[in-house]
């Protein structure tokens, strides 16, 4: 896979040529967490790393026993945070996934540079436009190019966004110790299992 730095043939390209792609990377961590303390020990220290790293929390959903997270977190920081959030604790699942989008970005900065260029060259001839039909179709024209120009605008932040910020999804649950009684039904039905 290009992300990951080896292609089929079995090249590695130099460290300064990785740098320089755009990577949209995005981490799993599941935790099986201990108790409700362990529990809501690790929302506040999901929301302090948020703080520590110069992120934020993009979503939140906590209930009583289990709970999700999406943190936004500068590239760098990614397995760090991760690092911290798995210390000391059970990890179910752990995964970073890595798009490479250098390709796009590279195509969105092009069209932008050659639109700016355009909307500058049709200001120009705006103003030494002599003829109302001249007029329209010049501000026709700068109308679509600004258009365009906004849109474009708006995916480049986006990717910069996505390049420069990693996404973390954190899942938590933990569950209540099981009683005497819990534990007798638990055994009855782990003896059904193994009979069947």
């Amino acid at each position: 896979m290009e992300a990951s730095g080896v292609s089929d043939s079995g090249y590695s390209p130099p460290r300064q040529e990785l740098a320089q792609r755009k990577l949209i990377r995005t981490g799993m961590l599941q935790l099986i967490l201990e108790d409700e303390e362990q529990y809501l020990n690790t929302i506040k220290q999901a929301h302090g790393l948020v703080k520590q790293f110069d992120g934020y929390i993009a979503s939140e959903s906590i209930g009583k026993q289990e709970g999700q997270i999406i943190l936004r977190v500068p590239d760098s920081a990614l397995e760090e945070v991760m690092s911290q959030l798995g210390q000391g604790k059970e990890i179910a699942t752990t995964r970073i996934s890595v798009r490479d989008v250098t390709e796009t970005y590279t195509d969105t900065e092009v069209r932008l540079k050659n639109l700016r260029s355009l909307q500058t060259r049709l200001q120009g001839l705006l103003t030494r436009a002599n003829d109302v039909e001249t007029v329209l179709k010049v501000e026709s024209e700068l109308s679509r190019v600004s258009s365009d120009l906004e849109s474009l605008e708006a995916k480049m932040r986006m990717l910069k966004n996505q390049v420069s910020l990693a996404t973390l999804q954190l899942d938590m649950e933990w569950e209540e110790p099981r009683g005497p009684i819990g534990w007798i039904f638990y055994g009855i039905y782990v003896v059904f299992d193994w009979l069947i």
